[in-house]
């Protein structure tokens, strides 16, 4: 199960552009409901394709291009909770308009004390434009995906152009970007929030005696992944309860109590 992403417009489909179109976004200029914040230089986001990349973006109808007119740098801030494990995502390709290795630096820090949680590069350079015929380029996309542990309330991912080129074509083309939270260390949030709490336990009631088999996914109340909504999955939640890491189970609430003796009864059931 994927929790919900914590990036807003990730895939910079705000703007909304007419197709073929593209905008250049500096410093305190971002369009409403960007999300993004330009740090320096400046973006473009476009439509494409366009008169300079002739293939559709990874994903929806917009691309970021990190190089605008000159490299740019952009970051988002976003709530995370602190000792939780998150996973970034995004796809990428470089501007074919201009040849040559196009470089970003990526990073992950958090936001009060500044300390750095992932820090990473990337590059790309086998986009092309293909032949005169439009749309027929290939951008021999990449994906990215790595994990950082969130050390506050508050983390910034950050894209940063490290390109040679400082032209409008020599940047990375960033689309998709997701941070969502890990499944892993985390047994019992069936719900993906970052908690094992009540919810998780509802979760499993209403999924219990059902078989969804081995499929890698704890959303549907097997927590233990075996295939069986059962007691074992129970207990699994139960020795998780309270905190997002392991933790001793804490005064049980209203609802664990009123099920307490049926939970007992449902670890004892055989599975059928």
């Amino acid at each position: 199960m994927s929790s919900a992403n914590l990036i807003t417009n990730g895939g910079f489909e705000i703007p909304n552009l007419d197709a073929g179109d593209y905008v250049t976004v500096l410093p305190g200029a971002e369009p409403l409901g960007f999300a993004w914040i330009v740090a320096s230089g400046d973006v473009d986001v476009g439509n494409i394709p366009n008169a300079f990349v002739d293939f559709p973006a990874p994903e929806g109808a917009n691309g970021l291009d990190l190089n605008g007119t000159v490299r740019g740098s952009l970051f988002q801030d976003f709530s995370t909770t602190p000792g939780q494990t998150y996973e970034l995502s995004f796809l990428f390709t470089d501007n074919p308009f201009e040849a040559g290795i196009s470089t970003a630096d990526v990073s992950v820090s958090d936001v009060l004390s500044d300390s750095v949680l992932l820090s990473d590069s990337i590059s790309h350079s086998t986009a092309n434009n293909g032949t005169a015929a439009a749309g027929d380029g290939d951008p021999d996309t990449k994906s990215y995906l790595n994990s950082f542990v969130a050390s506050g309330s508050m983390t910034r991912l950050t894209f940063t152009s490290t390109s040679a080129s400082n032209s409008a074509s020599g940047g990375v083309l960033i689309d998709a970007v997701c941070v969502e939270g890990s499944m892993a260390g985390l047994p019992g949030d069936g719900n993906g929030d970052g908690w094992v709490d009540g919810l998780d336990y509802l979760l499993w009631a209403g999924a219990y005696s059902t078989h969804p088999g081995a499929d890698g996914d704890i959303g549907d109340g097997d927590y233990n992944d075996d295939g069986w909504v059962d007691g074992l999955d129970y207990l699994l939640w139960a020795g998780e309860y309270g905190n997002h890491a392991a933790a001793a189970v804490p005064e049980p609430t209203t609802a664990v109590l009123a099920v307490v003796g049926f939970s007992a009864w449902a670890v004892r059931r055989r599975r059928g």
